[in-house]
């Protein structure tokens, strides 16, 4: 995300000494500031998952299904059950949501018909609890080899065209390496987009980012080569 679709909170951080970053919340919501000159290709912060979600867990949802002769549930149908039956739908109010408004129809469709379809199965949880749960984790997982995550710290990271650091999530514990210096003081910024994507020019970027994230990229690489 960037800071045009982050909420604003008072100001916050939460750091340890193994960190070169904080969390801050500020006017544009939070985001990752360095807490100390950093040189390239140094770790600035390596955070464990607060929220696993494997692709195997999905496939075997499935596989209980066909057993029991029903039908396989659709994919976010899949999620919220793992989300809830693992972790509990509370773990996502720690995470923002991304706009509806920029999300694919299609997208959204899923998601408000799996929010449907679990709160008919779940008496202590909404449809819009459900929908809320599915469209933060949307909003934020970052994705690895065979899993999705969520990162109390690593989803702070607002997304950069001109990104001065990357994540890496290896087997599930996430990495925010320097791709360049970064001074004291200077945010911390990380690209959502692949390196094919962020090759693009300023359109196709900015519309890989709204249907799947939910923001409209305001970065300064798309406002320079953009109309705002």
């Amino acid at each position: 995300r960037n800071s045009d679709c982050k909420p604003a909170g008072s100001l916050c951080c939460c750091a340890t000494d193994m960190q070169a970053v904080h969390v801050a919340c500020g006017e544009f919501g939070r985001c990752l500031i360095a807490t100390r000159d950093v040189d390239p290709g140094q770790v600035v912060l390596r955070e464990a998952p607060v929220v696993k979600i494997l692709d195997s867990d999905a496939i075997d949802l499935q596989v209980c299904a066909s057993v029991l002769c029903e039908p396989p549930p659709a994919r976010y149908v899949a999620l919220g059950s793992l989300i809830k039956s693992h972790y509990g739908l509370m773990v996502t109010d720690a995470f923002c949501e991304g706009s509806r408004e920029y999300f694919s129809p299609d997208l959204v469709s899923e998601l408000d018909a799996a929010a449907v379809e679990l709160s008919m199965a779940s008496e202590d949880a909404t449809e819009e609890a459900w929908r809320r749960a599915l469209t933060a984790f949307q909003s934020n997982a970052w994705r690895g080899p065979g899993f999705a995550a969520l990162y109390l710290q690593v989803c702070a990271g607002n997304h950069s065209c001109w990104p001065n650091a990357r994540v890496e999530t290896g087997s599930g514990v996430a990495s925010v390496v320097a791709l360049c210096s970064i001074p004291c003081g200077e945010e911390v910024l990380v690209s959502y987009l692949g390196e094919e994507v962020l090759g693009n020019e300023v359109e196709p970027r900015r519309q890989a980012l709204a249907t799947t994230w939910g923001f409209h990229c305001a970065c300064g690489r798309c406002r320079s080569e953009g109309a705002g």
